[in-house]
């Protein structure tokens, strides 16, 4: 952990290149600090890099404290009492630091933090008295707190740059995530500052979806996806994958706010309960024309926002308990990599009812004992992380896609909600690994597979099923023609939020003489004990849950077989779990011919 004491200094006020310069009063300062950082487990030690403290080794998952050096401030945009950016300053620590690896050293008498320029997000720049530098601070949960005169920076992500890598011989981890940065400072409030927003906008606020206000949050951008340690399971080693994320609310005015309460904290409005958002994430791979969900993470129960960047900024909304606890329209909110990895707030997904958005807390994962309090968290290796077989990290000629999404009440749009990234898997040295990310894309991923309203009659489908009491969930299809009168039928069904679960899938195929076969099933649970079996009837091919491994939301199974019989359009049936509304449903898909309709398309 670093703790700093600074003293209050003369600064100079420069303007943000994309904002109109702020009024004097709007400009606040941050001095006499403390801060700690918490270098994480598996982070440094992994890539062969010894950290040193004033001689003495520091491991893996420890706190450093440094000493401050009587240096700078930070000034700061707080419109009406919200911080917006940094604007200029610095602070200064007495480091005396050493990391080594091999024959490369750094040696670090002080850290300087400063704003990193041209940014639309916080982000701070950690450098060496010589300017040159070592780490980036960002996704920082910043909040002023004016009554206590208080300046708070949470939760930051702390990476290494690439001018730090390369100075310790490895540049393939430029980037590389460190540990978690946070810092409470006293805060000067100049004279004349308000604390009340302009035109009494606050007044009517907050203004609830259960009163008739359309709520609509869309996943902005996920940013960096890290490696977060090894879990050997089996003799089968496994890689964590965490991300980030960046939200926003909508931007009109007259939009929801979204209520943002931690779990276990009591019950507030509009619901009565500790209402809050929750986020998970997936890997995706397709290999030989087959998409496979690989990997599932567990769901981050989100607990309080930063609103930057707001249309509307109402701070607590005159709710008691309510600051950092209410998305007001337009405004922003980040969660880095570290925070995404918190052991207190990643739990299973089974507990939230992704269409409902409700998480009955007490008796939960977090509270197995009914008292009302946070009184348990992830702790066994890996436990509700996404993990993935490094084996399946290093397929020959694969493409791989790593998606997050959102689940909020009262959400009009949950594919806005969702977004991926193409994602590159270097194995840099031992079993580290760093992902490359092509550019972010707003949906589901395994729309990257085939295309949204693609014809089933072409051989290819991609079909969306809702009900509003039943749920999202889709149908792809591809098919592909492996020899002259042999065709392959792979069947990707992704459940959103069916919180029934899938329990089968039908395919109408005339099996008698079209000798089915080269089944193949894929799940994200790394359990054969589980897998579906194969029912050949003489009018379908039948891929059944054995019992306890439905398609549950958040994941996608794959169905595959080979048939002597060229593809149409038609349908399957889907069937849903017992407690769903129906016991069945059709959707439109891509699917073998019977024989009076081998003709009807021109395929033959």
């Amino acid at each position: 952990m670093i703790r700093l004491i600074l003293p209050i200094v003369f600064f100079f006020i420069c303007t943000h290149p994309q904002a109109a310069e702020p009024e004097p009063a709007q400009v606040w300062s941050a001095w006499q600090a403390s801060a700690e950082l918490h270098v994480y487990p598996q982070s440094l030690e992994p890539l062969g890099i010894n950290l040193e403290r004033r001689g003495q080794r520091v491991a893996d998952g420890q706190l450093l404290a440094f000493d401050s050096v009587d240096l700078g401030s930070l000034a700061l945009y707080a419109p009406a009492g919200n911080f917006e950016r940094f604007i200029d300053g610095s602070l200064t620590l007495d480091a005396r630091l050493r990391l080594a690896r091999g024959e490369h050293e750094v040696i670090v008498d002080r850290l300087v933090i400063s704003p990193a320029p041209g940014e639309t997000l916080p982000v701070l720049i950690i450098s060496d008295a010589a300017g040159r530098a070592l780490f980036t601070a960002s996704h920082i949960h910043v909040y002023t707190v004016p009554e206590r005169s208080m300046l708070r920076m949470d939760r930051m992500d702390v990476r290494m740059t690439a001018e730090l890598a390369d100075r310790l011989g490895v540049p393939e981890h430029a980037g590389h995530f460190v540990g978690e940065l946070e810092m409470l400072a006293d805060l000067h409030i100049p004279e004349g500052a308000s604390l009340a927003v302009e035109g009494g906008q606050c007044d009517d606020r907050p203004r609830w979806a259960t009163d008739g206000h359309r709520l609509d949050v869309e996943l902005t951008a996920m940013g960096q996806v890290s490696d977060r340690g090894t879990v050997i399971v089996d003799d089968r080693v496994y890689k964590i994958m965490t991300p980030s994320a960046t939200l926003r609310n909508d931007t009109d005015l007259e939009a929801a706010d979204v209520p943002w309460w931690r779990k276990l904290t009591g019950s507030f409005p509009p619901h009565d309960n500790d209402q809050h958002p929750y986020l998970i994430w997936n890997l995706y791979r397709i290999v030989d024309g087959r998409l496979e969900h690989l990997a599932a993470s567990g769901i981050k129960h989100a607990f309080t926002t930063i609103n930057i960047n707001c249309t509307l900024n109402c701070g607590d909304g005159g709710i008691s308990g309510g600051w950092g606890h209410i998305l007001w329209p337009g405004c922003v909110d980040i969660y880095g990599v570290g925070n995404n990895d918190s052991n207190c707030d990643l739990g299973p997904r089974h507990e939230v009812n992704p269409r409902t958005g409700i998480f009955e807390s007490v008796g939960s994962f977090f509270d197995p004992g009914s008292t009302g309090t946070n009184t348990n968290c992830s702790s066994a290796p890996g436990e509700n992380r996404l993990m993935v077989w490094d084996e399946d990290l290093k397929t020959a000629d694969a493409q791989y896609y790593f998606d997050a999404w959102y689940v909020i009440r009262d959400d009009v749009d949950i594919f806005n909600g969702m977004g991926f990234h193409p994602l590159t898997p270097n194995n840099t040295s031992g079993n580290n690994w760093s992902f490359q990310l092509g550019a972010f894309s707003q949906g589901p991923a395994a729309d990257v597979w085939v295309s949204p309203g693609s014809d089933p009659a072409s051989g290819a489908s991609n079909e969306l099923f809702h009900d509003p009491d039943i749920g999202h969930f889709k149908v792809l299809t591809r098919t592909q023609q492996v020899s002259a009168e042999r065709w392959r039928y792979t069947y990707f069904v992704m459940n959103y939020d069916v919180d029934h679960g899938i329990e089968g899938l039908l395919i109408p195929a005339p099996t008698q003489g079209t000798s089915p076969g080269d089944f193949h099933f894929n799940d994200p649970d790394y359990d054969g004990s589980n897998d579906w079996p194969i029912t050949i009837d003489p009018d379908a091919i039948r891929f059944d849950d054995p019992g306890g491994n439905p398609v549950a939301w958040g994941t996608g199974y794959t169905f595959e077989f080979e048939i002597d019989a060229a593809p149409v359009a038609g349908e399957v049936e889907i069937l849903l779990g017992s407690s769903a509304p129906v016991s069945s449903v059709s959707v439109p898909a891509t699917v073998p011919p019977f024989p009076e309709l081998i003709f009807a398309d021109n395929f033959e």
